[in-house]
């Protein structure tokens, strides 16, 4: 079984490696989520053996953006509704890319964007029907989004980033996470 996982593992790394491929700023995008979803996981007492989900959870959560158009991914300005609704596709097209290979990270892949309140995408979960993993992918994803300069925005201060994650605990993300995430920041 050992073996099994691991050739998934190496896998999943490989695919990772693909997608850093199509836009450089996802690797540096992918380190920053592990290393936070790690210390936030840590925070939270979460198993250690479950830590290789999370840093591979971590690393592929916008796998399915390898479909998006990169006019989308890389356009400059505010996208179209019609564009953003091509970018919400990438969750459940990363679960379907992965959920053969290995389900518990297909799944958090699928749900990094839903929201405790029911108001994410692409299923509309709410509250205890997100996974515990996803709801820390979630809390890192924006917060890297926020900090980082991409192609249609500065960044934001870090101190800026954080009240924002913190205005939102209990609606858009997980209140115990957000404790979490602000204890290690």
């Amino acid at each position: 079984m050992a073996v099994e996982r691991r050739a998934k593992l190496e896998t999943l790394t490989v695919i990772a490696k693909t997608l850093e491929l199509k836009n450089p700023y996802t690797e540096k995008h992918s380190q920053d989520m592990i290393d936070n979803a790690v210390k936030i996981a840590v925070k939270l007492d979460i198993p250690s053996n479950l830590l290789d989900n999370i840093k591979y959870g971590a690393i592929l959560h916008d796998i399915g953006k390898l479909a998006t158009p990169d006019a989308i991914l890389n356009k400059r300005g505010k996208l179209t509704e019609e564009e953003f609704a091509e970018i919400k596709k990438h969750p459940l097209t990363g679960y379907e890319l992965l959920k053969n290979i290995f389900e518990p990270i297909s799944d958090m892949i699928k749900s990094h964007h839903e929201r405790v309140d029911g108001k994410g995408y692409p299923s509309g979960l709410k509250g205890d029907d997100i996974t515990l993993p996803a709801k820390i992918i979630a809390v890192c994803d924006v917060f890297d989004a926020l900090i980082s300069e991409r192609p249609y925005k500065e960044p934001m201060p870090k101190n800026k980033a954080i009240s924002i994650i913190e205005e939102n605990a209990g609606t858009h993300f997980d209140s115990e996470v957000v404790k979490a995430f602000l204890a290690v920041m």
